[in-house]
């Protein structure tokens, strides 16, 4: 037994020293590769007793265990053989060679006509008129003949004489989509605008007749703001689209009116202008407010200060509101003037105020300018006048008159030198009718008394304000009691130098004593005249004042009152 000499190859029958009995299997097929759908028949060798289990891809085929076997797809087919505990097996490689379905891609014309219609796959593809119908041409696409309803074609792939399932394509024939009806929509102004249109189909709106920018889907559009006339464009349809109709988008922009404002000074009615080629009214706000009425000139209501009215134009359209001013410039006040006098010939100022430029003038209704400013100096006038002054001068005051008034001097005399001796008086008497007098002694009345050697004087106001001064010489000698006579005649009298005197025909060839005494008395030239006629005195060496120059002779005394200046 453990002799290996004893030992043969097989699996039946065998004993020590004789050799077994062996088998083998064979698969006995046509062509292993066809057409998917399709099979091959696959045969085994048989024998007495075998049994047989056939195999795909080394997977038992269940229900598989007779000499024949039927293959339909692809895969390693084998068959395993037993025969009495010895067992072959074989294989074969089948290969169903598949043709994938083209892809078709169907296509349309809109209306008649001709359609090409195409396809991807691999191989070549085929067109027919029918599932096994006839050959209609091949390619990757496909013209049809003229066509005038739609029709179905047909594509097959075919590689390595296998060819794919017959795959339909259809050629279309569209109706033209009719075209949307739509209208014109207009605007006063700009604004945005919806436009509309109808149609069965989908409504698509562009900007442009051909090509542009798709600017909605759907019935109605709405522009944005527009300031001008546009045109939009509108077609029906998705596939077989209408025509682009246009439609537009109509701005009106009414031209806005030119206004004119208007002024006037103080309250009252102010011309507002306004030109356009179109209708015009007038509003007193800018926007709403009170119609004021249809005119190209707007007196307006009665105003005391400065508001604005606003014109527009229309023409069934309005266009924006143009505000035009009506200008209430105040009236310059018055002014105040104070008037003034001359006591006689002479320059006269006149004033006046006011927060205004003022001006001077000669007429009430105007006339010469005569100044500016305020106040107004005439000079070297002799008798009253009146002028105007007038404040302001975009809105002056009324003239108002002012008066230079020319008064005549008033006259005082308090008569001449009065001599008297002591203890008399003197009344100096100013005359009536003045308003107020002023002595140079502090009093205040018309009739002073005074008993002093002096020069008086006195200064009247008459009830013009107007000033007169008059002076006299009041000489009162003490001590003389003689009766006195003043018939001598003397020039000049005040004198400065030389004293003329002429002498009486009385004292005629009598021998003359002639003094001057001062007022106390004292004698300040004494000399003896024997001649007559006119008498020469020399007073050159004697102060300026009051005198008393006396000529005597035994018969007779003659006295009277000197002024040295």
């Amino acid at each position: 037994m453990n002799d290996g000499n004893s030992w043969f190859a097989g699996c039946l029958h065998g004993s020590p020293g004789r050799a077994y009995t062996t088998i083998s299997a064979s698969i006995n097929a046509g062509n292993l590769s066809f057409c998917n759908p399709g099979s091959v028949s696959l045969l085994s060798n048989t024998g007495s007793g075998y049994a047989y289990q056939w195999r795909m891809n080394g997977v038992p085929i269940s229900g598989e265990t007779t000499s024949a076997f039927v293959a339909q797809t692809s895969g390693w087919y084998s068959v395993l053989l037993d025969s009495s505990g010895c067992s072959a097996s074989d294989s074969v490689m089948v290969n169903a060679i598949i043709v994938a379905d083209p892809t078709p891609i169907s296509n349309y014309s809109c209306g008649a006509g001709t359609v090409t219609i195409s396809a991807t796959g691999g191989g070549t593809l085929n067109w027919y008129d029918g599932i096994n119908g006839s050959l209609m041409g091949s390619g990757a696409s496909f013209n049809t003949q003229y066509l005038s309803a739609s029709t179905t074609f047909y594509v097959q792939a075919d590689s390595g004489g296998c060819q794919s399932a017959f795959i339909p394509v259809t050629a279309s024939i569209l109706e033209m989509t009719a075209d949307p009806v739509a209208s014109d929509v207009s605007r006063c102004g700009e604004g945005t605008v919806t436009l509309t249109a109808t149609d069965t189909a989908t409504i698509h709106w562009y900007n442009a007749a051909v090509g542009g920018t798709l600017l909605q889907t759907g019935p109605s559009y709405t522009t944005p703001v527009l300031n001008t006339t546009t045109i939009y464009y509108v077609e029906a349809g998705t596939n077989c689209v209408s025509a682009r109709i246009p439609v537009s988008a109509i701005v009106n922009i009414v031209a806005p009116p030119v206004t004119t404002d208007g002024s006037r000074c103080g309250t009252g009615t102010v011309v507002l202008d306004a030109t356009s080629a179109d209708t015009v009214g007038w509003y007193d706000e800018a926007a709403g407010g009170n119609f004021l009425g249809t005119t190209y000139t707007l007196t307006t209501p009665v105003i005391s200060v400065t508001d604005t009215f606003y014109a527009e134009a229309k023409n069934g359209c309005t266009s924006v509101r143009i505000p035009a001013v009506a200008t209430i410039t105040p009236v310059s006040a018055d002014p105040i003037v104070t008037s003034s006098f001359s006591c006689g010939t002479g320059d006269v100022t006149l004033t006046a105020s006011s927060v205004d430029t003022l001006n001077w003038y000669d007429d009430i209704s105007g006339g010469n300018l005569l100044g500016t400013g305020t106040s107004l100096t005439l000079t070297g006038i002799s008798s009253t006048t009146i002028v105007y002054v007038q404040a302001g001068t975009i809105c002056p005051s009324a003239l108002v008159a002012d008066t230079a008034y020319i008064y005549s001097i008033p006259i005082v005399n308090l008569g001449n030198d009065i001599i008297i001796s002591s203890p008399q008086t003197a009344d100096l008497d100013a005359g009536p009718g003045f308003a107020s007098y002023a002595w140079s002694t502090g009093e205040t009345t018309q009739v002073i008394t005074v008993n002093l050697t002096n020069t008086y004087s006195v200064t009247v106001t008459d009830m013009n304000g107007c000033t007169a001064t008059d002076d006299i010489m009041v000489t009162v000698y003490v001590g003389i009691t003689q009766a006195l006579s003043y018939n001598l005649n003397i020039y000049p009298n005040p004198v400065h130098e030389l004293l003329t005197i002429g002498m009486p025909s009385s004292m005629a060839g009598e021998q003359k004593l002639l003094k001057v005494s001062d007022v106390t008395g004292r004698i300040v030239i004494s000399e003896s005249i024997s001649q007559s006629g006119l008498y020469t005195l020399d007073v050159t060496s004697l102060a300026k004042g009051v005198y008393i120059l006396s000529l005597e002779t035994p018969a007779e005394k003659r006295v009277v009152q000197v002024i040295v200046n």
